[in-house]
């Protein structure tokens, strides 16, 4: 039997935690499960900086050590079923109801349970802040907020209530005209074809929440949208879904004055932004759903053991003078025999945001033909490209070549490429590309190149951060 133990909220820091009288019961009980799984890197973070300070336990990001048991961590952020919500947004009913909910105004929408960790009364606070501070925006744009009941017996949520529904009055009081109400006001709950007439009909979603394990909200909003018509996210940076949802515009709740400049920001993004920013979150959200997120836990749970990933190497920051700095340095060495190293990308070219654009200038290659006439200077050029992108790009330079990071070497003398590695790559291979395509598949803009010897995962067109 395995324990698998998926946590749906966000762990707290460690000094939130340790006031709990029954503290080291609870983190003693869940090392008893063989998985445990959280939305969130800083979730893990903070689960394993509680479990260390707590117990003592051995712990690191795979996993986490107490008292001769080892129970492995991941991080698996939840999705929806995407094709579904794309494919229901669009059916006839809900085009209909679109059509009837339309308006020339600017339209935010807030979807929440009325809970006071959704932050609506911050959502409200920042909106309010924006007609007072931008007057020209009045009668052009309005906030919809659903809120939809919870715990209704319970008195703090009754007063919740009561304050979220006073406080939408005053707003309409204090900025109402004959032709304009700001805020429209749903405590309620609504239909599955309206909730998804109104992403299509909103212009914005604004999430405020206080604190969120993940929000599906923002995720739902983004697979409904209408491409002829791309809606923004404004989420706050205390939501899981912060970490998934890489164009999202970030907010943080608590400052209401940097929120209303955010919603004065989604106003007025142009549409080529908006179509960019929402088509490479729905493209993720396409690859990585909810069957993905399932699939990827339980597969997980089933494993043995945990595949270690070591660390890449460090990046060489480009410099376009490097070789020719180089050359001076060599030459006013003088020395009577010489082998020199050089790296490709980032060295020779510099880093480019699609590696196909990584061409050798002229200059450089003048160089480099300049230092391979020394008779006493061996020039190597080391590289993870494949053997023919190097040939392609030195060609005419005498010079050794080491493609795949060594996995094949080129000798000048012969003119031949010579295979450097003998072992079986069925015994790795699958497995790495698994792994890579995995995290491939969460990181936006990342993709996994599959070479012979080895498997390259590109990630430098993804959002900072997230690779």
């Amino acid at each position: 039997l395995r324990i698998g133990f998926f946590l749906h909220i966000p762990f707290p820091s460690s000094e939130v935690f340790r006031q709990l009288p029954v503290r080291e019961e609870i983190m003693a009980s869940l090392l008893h499960s063989d998985l445990i799984g959280f939305h969130d890197y800083s979730y893990l973070q903070h689960f394993g900086s509680t479990v260390m300070r707590l117990l003592g336990a051995e712990v690191n990001f795979m996993s986490a050590s107490y008292k001769g048991r080892t129970a492995r961590l991941g991080v698996f952020p939840v999705s929806i079923d995407t094709d579904e919500f794309i494919k229901l947004a669009k059916k006839p009913d809900v085009t209909a109801l679109v059509k009837e909910m339309k308006r020339d105004q600017f339209l935010f929408l807030g979807v929440d349970r009325l809970d006071y960790m959704k932050g609506v009364d911050l959502k409200l606070k920042a909106f309010r802040h924006l007609l007072k501070t931008k007057p020209e925006m009045r009668e052009k744009v309005s906030l919809l907020q659903v809120a939809v009941p919870t715990r209704q017996n319970v008195p703090v949520y009754q007063e919740l209530a009561r304050d979220t529904a006073r406080l939408v009055g005053e707003i309409n009081g204090e900025f109402s005209t004959p032709n304009w109400t700001p805020i429209r006001y749903i405590h309620a709950s609504v239909t599955h074809q309206q909730l998804l007439a109104l992403y299509r009909t909103a212009d914005a979603l604004l999430v405020s929440s206080k604190r969120d394990g993940m929000n599906l909200v923002a995720l739902e909003y983004i697979a409904a949208q209408d491409l002829e018509n791309p809606g923004v996210v404004l989420l706050s940076e205390f939501t899981g879904a912060i970490s998934t949802l890489s164009h999202a515009i970030a907010i943080n709740p608590w400052d209401i004055e940097g929120t209303a400049v955010k919603m004065v920001e989604a106003m007025q993004m142009p549409f080529e932004e908006r179509m960019m920013r929402l088509t490479t979150m729905q493209d993720h959200l396409k690859r990585y759903n909810a069957t993905n997120w399932a699939t990827s836990f339980i597969d997980d749970l089933s494993k043995g053991e945990r595949i270690e990933r070591p660390a890449g190497p460090p990046v060489i920051k480009p410099d376009s003078q490097a070789v020719k700095w180089l050359s001076g340095r060599v030459l006013a060495a003088n020395p009577e025999r010489m082998t020199m190293f050089l790296d490709y990308d980032g060295t020779l070219t510099p880093i480019c945001t699609n590696p196909e654009e990584a061409v050798l200038s002229e200059e450089t290659r003048e160089s480099l033909l300049e230092l391979s006439r020394y008779p006493w200077l061996d020039l190597v050029i080391v590289s993870g490209r494949d053997s023919k992108f190097l040939t392609d790009q030195l060609e005419g330079i005498r010079c050794f070549m080491a493609a795949e990071h060594g996995a094949k070497s080129f000798d000048p003398a012969t003119g031949k490429w010579r295979k450097r590695v003998h072992s079986s790559r069925a015994v790795w291979y699958p497995a790495a590309l698994k792994i890579m395509s995995d995290y491939a598949s969460r990181v936006p803009h990342s993709r996994v190149e599959k070479k012979q010897f080895a498997i390259a995962w590109h990630y430098r067109q993804s959002p900072k951060g997230f690779a």
